[in-house]
């Protein structure tokens, strides 16, 4: 008959580890710059529509 290892105790298998997942600094820059982009987007949206209001009442569109 065969000799049979026990398992060993204590080995923690690497799928049941969980570990922290850290970004590195080039995803940061990139979602850093994603972040203004929509900022800037949603400030020149704003601007647009100022102006577009502004406009009518100089026309007396609206």
């Amino acid at each position: 008959m065969p000799c049979v290892p026990a398992p060993q105790r204590g080995i923690k298998h690497r799928h049941l580890q969980r570990k922290k997942i850290k970004m590195n600094t080039g995803k940061k820059i990139v979602l850093l710059f994603v972040g203004i982009a929509a900022i800037l987007q949603i400030g020149v949206v704003g601007f647009l529509v100022f102006k577009r209001r502004q406009l009518w009442r100089i026309l007396g569109l609206k």
